[in-house]
């Protein structure tokens, strides 16, 4: 949540290609720059230094995009519409098949 969080509020982060959120972003156009697919330190402290080393405006730029594209690929209207998609056609099946039982 405080990937999404820091996403949302177009602050640098980054999170491990393990949870979902990183291998969801690592499928968006910019977004394996904040996934480290790593468990060593080193490593993180390697990505760490890096966006530590880029200037505020080129975060807030490459935050952005990553933002739009996320929002592009993941947006919650979409995700609610397939939800609601999904629970219908269980309820539509489910009543069918109650139907047959009479017939």
């Amino acid at each position: 949540m405080t990937a999404l969080e820091a996403l949302s509020a177009c602050l640098s982060f980054l999170v491990s290609q393990n949870p979902r959120f990183g291998e969801a972003l690592a499928k968006v156009p910019n977004g394996s720059s904040c996934v480290v697919d790593s468990e060593d330190p080193q490593d993180w402290a390697k990505a760490i230094k890096n966006v530590r080393l880029k200037k505020s405006q080129t975060r807030l730029e490459e935050c952005q995009a990553v933002r739009r594209h996320y929002d592009e690929m993941y947006s919650w209207n979409k995700q609610c519409n397939n939800l609601v998609e999904q629970m219908i056609s269980i309820v539509h099946d489910r009543y069918l098949t109650g139907l047959s039982v009479y017939f």
